[in-house]
């Protein structure tokens, strides 16, 4: 915000994830039956769930004024009730209208010809959290020969994952959530023969 003092702009970059969690699986069937034609029902299936959860994104809290008198468009507020800052509200609940995810009532703009004292990327938005799958079947068909059929689901859950709030003060929209980030649930098919 104050190109004469770079140091006041240290703080995390955009994509800074301090926590991030990976799980997965990979399960096969391959029981041994006497009765063969429930063999070939229960075996040579594999399942492969993946987890993905990580930490919210970093954003940056802007006035959305120049009061800095600098023209640069990047003026901060000033922090003046910290314990306001978050409401972790997505949506209002039985309404359409959006809830704020943070509060406005926890910043003020910072005075005429002065910086705020808010550092940049202060604060971070909803976690991340994704689960996907895949469930396959092969086929022996003869010697090495064996067909594969596989179904793939991304985001099997169809859970939304909201992106940051809006973060201009002076933004009628400030601290609302407005979007959702990743996509809906997806399916996919993959037939192969390997050999």
């Amino acid at each position: 915000q104050n190109p004469k003092n770079i140091k006041a702009d240290r703080a995390n970059c955009g994509f800074d994830f301090r926590h991030v969690f990976n799980a997965s699986l990979v399960a096969s069937s391959h029981f041994s039956l006497s009765n063969r034609l429930l063999a070939q029902a229960v075996n040579h299936w594999q399942i492969a769930p993946l987890l993905h959860v990580q930490d919210g994104t970093p954003f940056l809290v802007k006035t959305g004024l120049d009061n800095s008198l600098t023209d640069t468009g990047n003026d901060r507020p000033n922090l003046t009730n910290p314990s306001a800052v978050y409401t972790h509200k997505k949506f209002q609940s039985g309404t359409a209208s959006n809830a704020s995810y943070i509060s406005a009532s926890a910043f003020t703009p910072n005075a005429l010809g002065t910086f705020g004292t808010l550092g940049r990327n202060a604060f971070r938005g909803p976690k991340f959290l994704q689960f996907d799958a895949a469930v396959s079947r092969s086929f022996p068909l003869h010697d090495t020969l064996q067909l594969i059929v596989r179904m793939d689901a991304f985001n099997v859950l169809n859970h939304p994952n909201f992106a940051t709030p809006s973060s201009s003060l002076s933004s009628s929209t400030f601290g609302d959530i407005t979007s959702t980030v990743g996509d809906a649930r997806i399916f996919q098919g993959v037939v192969k023969v390997t050999f």
